[in-house]
This record gives structure tokens, sequence and C-alpha cells, in this order.
């Protein structure tokens, strides 16, 4: 997380105009770091090759927060928030949600 934060605060030093989203993303010649926050301040990070396109992953991750997060962890009373989410069906509605997806490439 501290990471994170300070590329935030980084870019938003470089260019607090430059959008509304702020940081999205950290591409490095291996691997993209993709962030997404939600209004309620919830992060989500997802690793990805660099070929993927934005817009497609933020798709992916909007989908991951509305689709599995909020359906089985927020309204979930085994769930507490801020906690980490040990539940088995959150895991695995989540990795075959991420499987699903036109952008994932297996191995």
């Amino acid at each position: 997380y501290g990471m994170i934060f300070s590329l935030k605060s980084f870019v938003n030093r470089l260019s607090p105009t430059v959008s509304k989203e702020g940081f999205l993303s950290y591409k490095t010649s291996a691997y993209r770091l993709n962030f997404f926050e939600t209004v309620s301040k919830l992060k989500l990070i997802l690793n990805t090759d660099t070929e993927t396109s934005q817009s497609e992953i933020r798709e992916l991750l909007s989908g991951i927060y509305r689709d599995i997060y909020v359906e089985y962890a927020v309204k979930s009373p085994m769930v507490v928030p801020g906690e980490m989410i040990t539940s088995n069906l959150f895991r695995t509605k989540l990795v075959q949600y991420v499987q699903s997806s036109h952008i994932y490439k297996a191995n």
C-alpha cells in the first residue's frame, strides 16, 4: 500500500490537473501495475502484461468490484469490513471471473 500511496502522491504533485482519475497504472518493461479506486476508497491492484489496453483493464477491475466484491464480500454477513477476505466462494468467483475475461492469458 505504501508504494501505491507514494505513486499517487507523486503523480498528483507532477500534474494535479491531468485527469480526475489520477494514478491509473505504472508500466515497466515486464509488467503493468494497474490501480483502481472506488468512491468508497477501496483499492484494487492488478498486475498484467504490458500489451493489454488500460481501458480493458479498467473494465475488468470495475467488473471485479461490481460483480465479485459487492456480491460476495459486501453482501456477505461473514465478511468483516477492513479485514482480509477469507471466503473460498469469493476466491473461486474471482478466479472464474478473471479467467473468463477475454484479456486473460494462461501460461
